[in-house]
């Protein structure tokens, strides 16, 4: 198990008050009945360790208690057995899993893994008894915990950067978020620059082969618990590139964009089923108001009337892979989302994970494409390394860098840091702006003109995020209010 950080001397002395204590005695209610974590904090530096003697009459005299108090009185002499340390012990049904030592320094060396079973109930009861004991029901959950206490002004933390102060402010995951949507507008043309050179296949596979060996080092730090998950999540987020990139091959960018814009409506449907959160017009009306809104910005931004005149609104593949593109693309938002909720501090090991699996998946539609078979040159004009050597190749090769370091690999990273403080649903929304800077990059860099739908598309996604972040059911009440009879 990796160490923990936890601070300077002054942040464990912190965590052996009582007041502290009391203040978090309340976890020990939402703690996993079936693997606890035991904290027992025992002696500071300054105290003397027992002799040997001691610590046999304090077992012989625990013989005669009840179960409870056995179990108190046995980590008690466990605990004077190591001098000038503090024991985590990790419990599961009375046997110990995990233990490490933190000395007077902060510094958490493991233990080897106790095997005999102490006396610890096979239920598990409130135990309230001993000020030393505490339950959290993971580690990353009592790694947090040392992290948020109140330290020294003078301690180093790593936790206290720039970068964690806007993430746990309320506008600061949002905007983030928003920056992160402009950068994935940079997909667009970039990708028609390589669509037009390389097959779709080939190009996905590029981009994501590319991000994958730059995040490649923090795959081996992902927790165990979370590596089915973030396989998972990458399949869902694979599955959306492809669709994505074989509707594009069936009907216009522009259709494939609002149907892709579907995501902030599949997001709080997952929210209802599987969270089993009220989601309903009177729960949540803030939601459903920002995906109507924000489906209509992307309407009037992509559809335009000239995309409308030359459309055939009958169903096709391509409009059930664009349908496919936002369930892959929603699910793996809102997957992500759950998974760091808890775990906030293995965004960029899941961010990793999630990429390599996208890439492996993108590999295997590259090789079912079949180009490597029909062109003879693909190793130097369709595939990585050779083709970022090729010099005729220089302008796919920086689309490629670009969409693979930048857009994928960064982003993602950040993207997942922030899905952490903020809900799936306004999440969504707040991604789904992506064709409104598509929109604001064309007219400042490529001279287009902005129309009347384009600004009220823009005024209407803008709308959805505003509507998501500053109202609630609170803001709606007046419709459901009944009015008093005359």
């Amino acid at each position: 198990m990796p160490s923990i950080s936890v601070g300077s001397k002054g942040l464990v002395q912190n965590f052996w008050t009582n007041t502290e204590f009391r203040r978090r005695r309340s976890l020990g209610s939402n703690v996993d009945r079936q693997k606890d974590t035991l904290v027992a904090i025992k002696h500071p530096p300054e105290v003397r360790r027992p002799s040997l003697s001691q610590c046999k009459a304090s077992w012989h005299s625990h013989k005669n208690q009840t179960a409870e108090n056995k179990f108190f009185s046995t980590m008690t002499m466990i605990t004077s057995l190591i001098p000038y340390s503090v024991i985590l012990t990790a419990l599961w049904w009375g046997t110990p899993s995990e233990a490490f030592i933190i000395d007077h320094q902060s510094r958490i060396t493991p233990l080897p893994i106790f095997r005999s079973t102490l006396p610890f109930p096979r239920k598990r009861k409130q135990y309230g008894v001993d000020e030393n004991l505490m339950f959290y029901n993971r580690q990353s959950q009592l790694s947090s915990t040392l992290r948020n206490m109140e330290t020294p002004k003078h301690d180093a933390n790593p936790d206290n950067s720039l970068w964690e102060t806007i993430l746990s402010t309320y506008l600061g995951p949002r905007i983030i978020l928003a920056l992160l949507a402009a950068s994935y507008a940079t997909n667009f043309p970039l990708g028609s620059i390589m669509n037009e050179q390389l097959p779709a296949s080939a190009a996905t596979t590029g981009r994501m082969v590319l991000a994958a060996l730059a995040l490649s080092p923090f795959v081996p730090r992902l927790t165990p618990s979370l590596r089915i998950p973030a396989v998972l999540c990458g399949c869902f987020t694979a599955a959306g590139y492809i669709t994505q990139s074989l509707a594009l091959v069936e009907i216009d960018p522009a259709r494939v964009s609002f149907l892709g814009s579907a995501t902030v409506l599949w997001c709080p449907l997952l929210e209802l089923w599987i969270d089993k959160k009220p989601m309903g017009l009177k729960e949540s009306p803030q939601t459903w108001l920002a995906a109507i809104l924000c489906m209509a910005g992307v309407a009037s931004l992509e559809l335009t009337a000239d995309t409308l005149q030359n459309a055939s609104f009958s169903i096709t593949a391509g409009d059930v892979l664009a349908l496919l593109q936002a369930v892959g693309f929603g699910t793996g938002v809102f997957w992500t989302s759950r998974m760091l909720a808890k775990e906030p501090d293995q965004a960029l090991p899941v961010t990793a994970t999630l990429v390599a699996t996208t890439s492996f998946v993108s590999m295997l539609w590259s090789l079912a494409d079949g180009w490597m078979f029909t062109n003879p040159d693909w190793q130097n004009t369709l595939a990585l390394p050779g083709l970022l050597l090729n010099p005729d190749m220089a302008l796919v090769a920086g689309a490629i860098v670009w969409t693979g370091l930048i857009s994928t690999s960064l982003t993602f990273w950040v993207e997942l840091m922030a899905l952490g403080r903020i809900n799936p649903s306004e999440a969504s929304v707040i991604l789904a702006s992506e064709p409104l800077w598509a929109a604001l990059f064309a007219a400042v860099f490529l001279g287009q003109s902005l129309s009347p739908s384009d600004a009220l598309g823009g005024a209407l996604i803008v709308s959805a995020c505003l509507a998501n972040a500053f109202l609630g059911p609170e803001s709606f009440a007046w419709m459901w209010s009944k009015k008093p009879p005359r």
